[in-house]
């Protein structure tokens, strides 16, 4: 049997009923926002402290450091014979304490090196990295729920587009996130994750939600309620007690979805700050103009609209979705609709907002969307103009292998466009493309939208081109 099971220790984390151990760290005081979280996974030595006695809740994780701390929550040995992964990754010695655990799980499929035929098992790990690593390494349920899609669409800082998003939906859908301290609108992807950030994370992915260990597989608890077939408003999630007393951040009431048939108007006032979710079925193809208004309002980004073409099933993750244009007290999106099911979220920006939703037919201009988009050659450029009721212009290219270039983008003081990697790409980094920077983009299918930065008060000339 390749993998041994260290004292059943996954398994154990699943079944009991979390009590609050007293402090084990001198430098773990009570107070500590993840206090009990530390002590709990010291407790059952899943994490440890330093020969000075201290734990070091403020200190940076590695790549290596991480991994252990999986492997040692989901029970398992390393398998010795895997530790020869001179071939993949270059930077592993023969002996180190993370040998086996590293070559273990690259040979597991867990993680991957970087390009360069390394994987860096000293460098601070950031947390969009350490989530990925939790996903795969715990075999945790990465497909994302609408719900959790629009609790991390509320980050400001979370780019659609980004190869993270995926795992950063999931973990608000698994109640892994919000961990507390976490700032309220921002994520801060890049951000090197800390000691005690850790056992927060881990904790929650305890907690919420099972993981398959070598000699138990557990089921997710996660409940979704039902959408109701008729034009009403039902809460999509809840969240336990439990979850509610570990993070600083409730996450109760994720969003109110109303299910409507399109085209359709709605106003109201919000609740809060929370997030409106409209999803509607299309039967038709053609272009949409949908345009979200609140009152009373000054700044610009009062209220944000994202719309997403959803994939069906179980898995609400979607890889086509549009990014509204702000202006000041709105938000619009013209949009080209293929037949299927499409989900639009509206998030005020301040509280108790009333609104207005319209959404109807208009004719587009042939580039509203991915199923108008324009095939890039490379070193062929396309010229454009985003008007002045434009939301976007779309373009798409295939890589047959992989390849370092650029996409090139012109008047970018005034434009900025999203690459989109498609479900046949392997963002094998931590770290996914942009534009007018060179990338070694893996091989498949990738979309490019082209917006304005700002608002849309001007048309703007551009030329976008594959180097």
């Amino acid at each position: 049997m390749k993998k041994i099971c260290r004292l059943g220790i996954g398994v154990a984390l699943m079944l009991q009923a979390f009590p609050v151990f007293a402090g084990q760290f001198p430098d773990v005081p009570d107070t500590q926002l993840h206090a009990d979280a530390i002590n709990h996974l010291a407790s059952l030595k899943v994490i440890n402290g330093n020969p000075d006695g201290n734990f070091y809740p403020n200190r940076q994780v590695n790549r290596a450091e991480f991994l252990k701390m999986l492997y040692w929550l989901k029970g398992v040995i390393p398998y010795p014979a895997s530790k020869h992964c001179f071939l993949l990754v270059q930077d592993i010695p023969n002996d180190a304490w993370f040998t086996n655990i590293v070559c273990d799980a690259i040979s597991e499929g867990y993680v991957s090196g970087y390009a360069d035929k390394t994987f860096r098992p000293q460098q601070a790990v950031n947390r969009v990295e350490a989530l990925k690593m939790m996903f795969t390494v715990l075999g945790l349920d990465a497909s994302a729920s609408a719900e959790g899609t629009v609790a991390a669409s509320r980050n400001i800082d979370v780019a659609p587009s980004a190869w993270y998003m995926q795992y950063v939906a999931a973990a608000y859908a698994l109640h892994i996130l919000p961990i507390a301290g976490q700032d309220a609108v921002r994520f801060y992807p890049d951000q090197v994750l800390l000691r005690g950030e850790a056992a927060a994370y881990l904790m929650n992915a305890t907690t919420a939600h099972a993981f398959s260990t070598s000699s138990t597989a557990m089921t997710s608890s996660l409940t979704r309620t039902p959408v109701s077939s008729e034009a009403s408003s039902v809460p999509s999630s809840s969240v336990s007690s439990k979850s509610m007393a570990n993070n600083a951040a409730s996450v109760t009431d994720l969003s109110i979805i109303k299910q409507v048939d399109y085209p359709f108007g709605d106003d109201g006032v919000f609740v809060g700050k929370q997030t409106i979710s409209y999803r509607f079925p299309v039967k038709q193809a053609g272009v949409a103009s949908i345009v979200v208004n609140v009152g009373d309002t000054s700044t610009q980004g009062d209220v944000t609209c994202r719309l997403y073409k959803l994939q069906g099933g179980d898995n609400n993750f979607s890889l086509e979705y549009y990014i509204g244009v702000q202006q000041q007290g709105s938000c619009s999106l013209r949009v080209a609709l293929t037949p299927g099911s499409y989900q639009m979220d509206v998030q005020p920006r301040t509280l108790n907002a009333a609104f207005t939703v319209y959404a109807k037919n208009v004719k587009g201009d042939g580039n509203d969307g991915f199923s108008q988009a324009k095939n890039l050659i490379k070193g062929a450029p396309k010229s454009g103009q985003i008007e002045t009721d434009d939301g976007a212009d779309w373009y798409m290219f295939k890589l047959s292998s992989q390849t370092s270039t650029m996409l090139e983008l012109t008047n970018e003081s005034n434009l900025k466009c999203l690459i989109y990697p498609m479900e046949d790409v392997d963002i094998y980094g931590f770290s996914g493309p942009q534009c007018n920077q060179q990338y070694d983009f893996p091989a498949g299918t990738y979309y490019i939208g082209v917006m304005q930065r700002d608002n849309h008060a001007s048309r703007q000339s551009y030329s976008v081109r594959l180097k």
